[in-house]
């Protein structure tokens, strides 16, 4: 008795696509969700929590520092948040100004997205935010609400302001009055 021949690959696609066209519809199975488009990127979340808004400030602010110094960006953030007539939030105090010059943090305000895109360095910031919003750390700055790079030559706020510390690439102030 002669052997069946095995049938072309063409045929058998075929007749699979007939039997799938055949089935109800009811039968068919469940199609896979979609996927993302891409991946999210720990510091590609929106502005709208403390942590997350203390964090972008520090990682935007003191990237690539020690701790001490990421430490001190995060602790002026919440002072300024104690200040009068600053905000009473710290995505408040982030924000303040609005997406355009002037603000109070030129990393908002510059026309670049705000997505950390260094996974380490948004760690260490979201650590050291973690540690000053929950009183971990005490403030390296003896409470400054302002700071500038020690790169630049201090800018007019500076004259009325109490300088409190240098730490790493920032110089701190407190300024007193509104």
């Amino acid at each position: 008795m002669p052997q069946p021949q095995p049938q072309p690959i063409r045929f058998r696609l075929a007749a699979l696509l007939l039997l799938c066209a055949a089935m109800p519809a009811a039968a068919a199975p469940p199609l896979p969700p979609p996927r993302a488009a891409a991946p999210v990127l720990p510091g590609d979340r929106p502005l709208d929590a403390p942590l997350i808004c203390l964090a972008r400030a520090v990682y935007f602010e003191a990237r690539g520092r020690g701790m001490q110094e990421l430490s001190a960006v995060a602790h002026v953030v919440l002072n300024r948040r104690a200040y009068p007539r600053r905000p009473d939030t710290i995505c408040g105090v982030v924000k303040q100004g609005g997406p355009k010059p002037p603000c109070q943090f030129s990393w908002w305000c510059d026309g670049r997205g705000d997505v950390a895109r260094h996974a380490g360095e948004y760690a260490a910031a979201t650590r050291a935010a973690w540690r000053a919003l929950n009183g971990i750390t005490a403030d390296p700055t003896g409470g400054a609400n302002m700071f500038h790079a020690a790169r630049i030559k201090p800018p007019r706020w500076a004259r009325a302001a109490t300088r409190t510390a240098r730490i790493g690439a920032h110089v701190f102030y407190r300024l007193d009055g509104p």
